[in-house]
């Protein structure tokens, strides 16, 4: 394939995803990228050693300042090629505003979430959220990841959905106390985190049957919380305790107190769900499942 280089040219804010899938037919070895904005997904090219940026963080999205120009293939397809990119100093931190807005298959999902992070009033608290969504596989994925297999919000875009709803729900029980509010929209959003690496090919993964996608989850966020001890200490340990599940063994007010409000939180809008999903359907009755239908 040989390309032509034409006008014009294009600078703008974007999250730069590279693709697993090789290009056919790419020129000189370059790589597939996706320019992610909240409006649109770009399609380009790149001969630019993304890895040099991801250094530090290769977890992370890498997003900041991109240069782009516009090409035409042999094949008279039209895209894009990137020429430069200026990551922000702290490209860990925040992705979530180059995310499209369609992310989720369910409308209206990813600026709901977007809103609700917002109002967390701990900046080091939502900081650490936010730096959870700017994990590539949380970009990617926690946007069309089910919440279970086979039990509730077991459809593309679930886990978001489910996710959402606790978190909102314990966002509304907590109004009155900022701090635990705090705690309980990020422990809400992230308590189901581990689920995005438990499937695969419609089953769980050999990690996720071992080990439960709560400590997936929590192995996967240790590093963000050990962040947030250094910066707000106390704030990183009540995460710490939620995350690991640790407060369910030695929870200690007001640890357990969130702890125990979003485990209830989970079961009812996971009992929500399922009557939403079975409602008249002549004789339902309920059914015992295994525990893996759960995930």
């Amino acid at each position: 394939m040989t390309i032509e280089l034409t006008i014009p040219a294009y600078n703008f804010d974007a999250a730069v995803i590279p693709s697993y899938r090789p290009f056919e037919d790419a020129p000189h070895g370059a790589r597939q990228v996706a320019l992610h904005t909240a409006t649109m997904v770009y399609p380009a090219l790149t001969w630019l050693h993304l890895n040099i940026l991801q250094q530090n963080n290769p977890d992370h999205v890498i997003h900041g300042n991109v240069d782009a120009c516009e090409v035409k293939t042999s094949n008279s397809t039209q895209m894009l090629i990137l020429t430069k990119i200026t990551a922000r100093p702290d490209n860990y931190t925040n992705a979530m505003p180059y995310l499209h807005t369609h992310a989720s298959p369910i409308s209206g999902e990813v600026n709901s979430v977007r809103k609700l992070i917002a109002t967390i009033s701990n900046c080091a608290i939502r900081r650490f959220v936010n730096e959870a969504f700017t994990y590539r596989d949380a970009f990617e994925y926690f946007w069309t990841c089910p919440a279970s297999l086979n039990h509730h919000h077991a459809h593309p875009g679930g886990l978001a959905e489910h996710s959402r709803d606790v978190a909102e729900r314990a966002a509304h029980a907590m109004f009155d106390e900022p701090m635990q509010r705090d705690f309980a929209i990020a422990y809400g959003l992230l308590h189901d985190f581990g689920k995005i690496w438990s499937y695969e090919d419609g089953a769980l993964t050999e990690m996720a049957r071992r080990l439960g996608h709560e400590q997936i989850g929590y192995e996967k966020l240790l590093p963000a919380i050990l962040r947030l001890r250094q910066c707000e200490p106390d704030c990183g340990i009540v995460l710490q305790s939620l995350l690991s599940g640790e407060w369910k063994r030695d929870g200690k007010r007001p640890i357990q107190a969130v702890g125990n409000l979003i485990r209830t939180l989970d079961q009812m809008s996971t009992d929500s769900d399922l009557k939403k999903r079975n409602h008249g359907k002549a004789g339902w009755k309920p059914v015992i499942v295994s525990s893996n239908e759960f995930y």
